[in-house]
């Protein structure tokens, strides 16, 4: 069978050979090819219907999105405003305000200002605060500020003077010019010589189980 097929494709392609006779055995290339096309033929058809059947994948949400970030908002000095203040972002008060602040950020405060400030951290510088504090960070009170009411706090920074109760989760520290009426229960405490406390002192040691 090889050496037939072999005569055929030098007689066909360079004249040479002998010329396959009626006798000699037929070429049967072309089937297998044939059978081959067939199969592909049909793996193709296959493979479309089963693209069909298979549902889109679904797209599950980020479990950790991107935290959001806002833009700092600023109250000018020389600015009067009433009212209740409400932010995701940070806040810097420069004028004057009177009423309840509530930011999801920071918040500096540079006047006076007659309400309550709720806020992940809060800082007075050269003011005053008439009002209570809620922050769940840091409270940092500077030389020369003062606060009229209660604060709560994780950890808390004092150089001016506080007249109210306080409750620090962790720590609080008292500097030299440190002025506080009012009764103290924090995590720990250190205070500077100087500094000036009237009132019942509780320290329950750094924990995180009271707020």
């Amino acid at each position: 069978m090889g050496m037939n097929n072999l005569n055929q494709a030098m007689y066909e392609m360079f004249g040479v050979g002998k010329e396959p006779t009626a006798e000699s055995e037929p070429v049967k290339a072309a089937e297998p090819v044939a059978a081959a096309e067939e199969t592909l033929n049909k793996l193709d058809v296959l493979a479309e219907e089963k693209k069909e059947e298979v549902a889109p994948a679904v797209v599950l949400d980020d479990p950790y999105p991107p935290k959001k970030s806002y833009e700092k908002t600023y109250l000018a000095a020389g600015t009067c405003i009433v009212g209740t203040i409400k932010t995701e972002g940070d806040l810097e008060i420069a004028g004057e305000f009177t009423g309840d602040v509530v930011s999801g950020g920071n918040v500096i405060l540079h006047s006076g200002s007659n309400g309550n400030i709720t806020a992940v951290s809060l800082k007075i510088y050269n003011s005053m605060l008439c009002g209570d504090v809620h922050a769940t960070d840091r409270v940092e009170i500077g030389e020369g500020s003062a606060v009229n009411g209660n604060i709560f706090a994780s950890r808390m920074v004092c150089a001016g003077a506080v007249k109210g109760d306080v409750e620090i989760k962790n720590d609080l520290t008292l500097e030299k010019t440190a002025q506080f009426e009012g009764n103290i229960k924090t995590g720990t405490m250190s205070m500077a010589s100087g500094a000036m406390v009237r009132g019942k002192l509780e320290m329950t040691g750094a924990s995180d189980k009271w707020n």
